[in-house]
């Protein structure tokens, strides 16, 4: 073998033990970083932190039923991992209206007359700002009961109880979930706020000096006490708006034991009950497994249209009778 051929084949050999070197660097490097990106998904797996639940908007829903004077909700306080803690942990939590400014900039700005609105302290109590998460409880988190007065808050506007995490006694707390706006909403029997309440509606409508003329709407009822909600009278409309609720709202009583029905004037509007007790009524029509709430209304009324002055008195409608029936629709 020439010395040519020789020289060749070394360098090829050089050659293939430094590409098994690299190789054999290149794999262990890959196993190291794949070790450590294992490492930290453990880490972040396992790792427990605390916080207060809410949805992404770090607003919890509270649904709260009128049948009481007082209602209770709760706030919700978790800790995050796939284990299960292995020491009690104390969390104490405080008011923090941070966040409720956040919310009432950041989705109406200027537009103060839609401002979500503090609950007013007198109206909820908090019997202690303090829960334990024990070890021994395998929900992983915790309660903190709250009291709420609802009576008289009203259907159109949005209350919140803002409450972030104090301090905890053990683990870290989830930066973006320490602090929650708690909404409340109202409920009864026959409407809720959370989920709009539609009644569908078909009547008789007769304006004063003219011909009865059917028709159809869908109607949206708002619930004021444990029996009572509010709709717009005859086929007008909801509008979400000051100015047409005065004039147009009506509430609607039902009597939980006789079904009678009484109604009565929301803010302007003049509302009169028409023929027989039993024309006014709630009925519940149960058919294969499904309730059907219905309202059977009769009623006459005129809206204000423009207020009584020092010199002039007030001006209103004509009154418009009205004979419907109203079934609620289920969500």
């Amino acid at each position: 073998m020439n010395q040519s051929i020789k020289t060749t084949i070394k360098m090829n050999n050089n050659r293939n033990i430094f590409i098994n070197k690299m190789l054999a660097c290149l794999i262990f490097a890959i196993s190291i970083t794949a070790c450590d990106q294992e490492s930290i998904f453990t880490d972040e797996q396992y790792k427990k932190v605390i916080y207060l639940a809410s949805d992404d908007d770090h607003i919890f829903k509270a649904v709260h039923m009128l049948d009481d004077k007082i209602s209770r909700g709760y706030f919700s306080i978790g800790c995050g991992g796939s284990n299960y803690i292995d020491q009690d942990v104390s969390i104490e939590l405080e008011p923090d209206t941070i966040l409720f400014d956040k919310y009432n900039k950041s989705n109406f700005d200027i537009d103060t007359a839609k401002y979500a609105v503090l609950l007013d302290k007198s109206r909820y109590t908090i019997p202690s700002l303090s829960a334990t998460l024990t070890t021994d409880n395998r929900d992983a988190y915790v309660k903190l009961p709250i009291d709420i007065n609802l009576l008289g808050l009203s259907p159109d506007t949005t209350y919140f109880v803002p409450m972030s995490i104090k301090n905890v006694s053990h683990y870290e707390v989830n930066p973006d979930k320490y602090s929650v706006l708690y909404r409340v909403y109202m409920k009864n029997d026959y409407a809720e706020q959370q989920v709009t309440t539609y009644y569908t509606s078909k009547f008789d409508k007769t304006e004063e000096g003219d011909i009865s003329r059917p028709g159809s709407a869908s109607k949206i009822a708002h619930p004021l006490t444990k029996d009572k909600i509010r709709i717009f009278a005859g086929s007008q409309n909801f509008k979400a708006d000051t100015a047409d609720i005065r004039k147009w709202a009506m509430v609607v009583q039902i009597d939980k034991q006789t079904k009678l029905v009484s109604l009565s004037s929301y803010a302007s509007i003049e509302i009169e009950q028409v023929g027989e007790p039993s024309e006014n009524r709630y009925f519940e029509d149960h058919m294969m497994g499904t309730i059907y709430k219905r309202l059977f209304l009769h009623y006459r009324y005129r809206t204000l249209e423009k207020e009584a002055l020092d010199s002039e008195p007030a001006q209103w409608s004509k009154w418009i009778t009205v004979k419907e029936s109203l079934r609620r629709l289920e969500s």
